[in-house]
C-alpha cells in the first residue's frame, strides 16, 4: 500500500492567493479538493475571495454550509471539527490553511499543509517525525511571490 503523502508549504504571501491559484491548477487537472479552514470567518474569507479574486471569472466550490451535493463539485471549504466529517476517499487532497489543525490523517492519500515561515522551526525536524509515523513528506520553502525550493 502507498504512504500516505504530506507536502508541508512554508509561505511568506497571502494564503488566499496562493490556495486560489493551486486550486485552479488541481480542479484544472481533475483532482477533487477538500480546503481545511480554522474557523467559519475564515471560511467566508476565502469562499468571498475565490468568487471574486480575478474580473473575468471565478473558482467554483462549495462550502460546508451549502445545502447544494457535494458530489457534483470538485472543491469543498470547510473549517473545525466538520472537516473530519467530510475527509473521505472522495477527496484526492486535503489542503490545511496555516490557520488551521488537523488532527486526522486518514482516508486520504495527500495533504498540503501551509505555515508562515518561521526562522526558529526545524523543517528537517518536522519532516523526520512525519516520515517516521509512516508518511511520504516533502518541504517546500516559497523563495519569492509563488516560487518554490524543494527542501
Amino acid at each position: 500500500m502507498k504512504k500516505p503523502e504530506i507536502n508541508l508549504y512554508f509561505i511568506s504571501s497571502n494564503f488566499e492567493k496562493i490556495v486560489y491559484r493551486l486550486c485552479k491548477k488541481l480542479v484544472n487537472k481533475n483532482f477533487r479538493i477538500l480546503i481545511n479552514l480554522k474557523n467559519e470567518t475564515e471560511l467566508k474569507r476565502i469562499d468571498s475571495f475565490f468568487w471574486t479574486y480575478e474580473k473575468v471569472s471565478f473558482l467554483q466550490h462549495l462550502t460546508c454550509m451549502d445545502k447544494n451535493d457535494f458530489d457534483v463539485n470538485p472543491l469543498l471549504l470547510t473549517y473545525g471539527h466538520l472537516t473530519e466529517r467530510y475527509i473521505s476517499e472522495k477527496y484526492d487532497i486535503v489542503i490545511s490553511s496555516p490557520s488551521a489543525l488537523l488532527k486526522k490523517l486518514n482516508y486520504c492519500g495527500k495533504f498540503f499543509f501551509f505555515s508562515y515561515i518561521d526562522e526558529k522551526l526545524d523543517y528537517i525536524k518536522q519532516k523526520k517525525k512525519l516520515v517516521t509515523s509512516g508518511f511520504s513528506v516533502k518541504i517546500f520553502l516559497e523563495t519569492t511571490n509563488f516560487n518554490w525550493k524543494e527542501m
